[in-house]
């Protein structure tokens, strides 16, 4: 069994992804720390240099490369996955996908703190971007989870979807 967390920046999927493999015991592979580590620079440093085009053909290539033949993941994938429709096919194909819902507010207030590269935030508003993307998170969704709510909170919700919790 392997899980994916997808939602927006700010939506906790890193935390809850650590927190759940650690919880469950299977391996955590974080996309955007695999990103920053390979270029040894930030998202948004990535972002400026190679462009959105080439920063979403290099996601879903390392998502198939990183993940293939492999069980016992936790996922966390960048925000802009669900843009690539081939990464997110290959996911519903070897994961349960979960969509960590957070409101607009919740989730301006989370990014306000963290600066982070964003795919689209350069021609569209934050807001804008929430709309676009909200109801591709919901159609590649299996479960979806509050993720307004405290990280313990939101793992046991998770636990609670996946049906190993009652």
């Amino acid at each position: 069994m392997n899980i994916t967390l997808i939602g927006m920046p700010g939506a906790g999927k890193s935390h809850i992804g650590k927190e759940l493999a650690k919880l469950l015991d299977f391996t955590l592979i974080e996309f955007d720390s695999i990103l920053e580590e390979a270029h040894s620079k930030s998202l948004q440093s990535i972002l400026e240099d190679i462009g959105e085009e080439s920063f979403l053909k290099k996601q879903e290539e390392d998502t198939i490369l990183e993940t293939q033949g492999k069980d016992n993941l936790v996922i966390s994938t960048g925000g802009s996955i669900i843009y690539t429709e081939h990464a997110m096919e290959y996911l519903a194909g070897i994961s349960t996908i979960i969509y960590l819902r957070a409101d607009y507010e919740t989730i301006e207030k989370r990014i306000s703190a963290i600066p982070r590269g964003i795919i689209g935030l350069k021609d569209k508003s934050l807001k804008q971007l929430y709309d676009e993307r909200t109801p591709l998170y919901e159609k590649w969704a299996s479960l979806t989870v509050d993720a307004n709510r405290q990280p313990s909170s939101v793992v046991k919700d998770v636990e609670v979807a996946l049906g190993l919790l009652q």
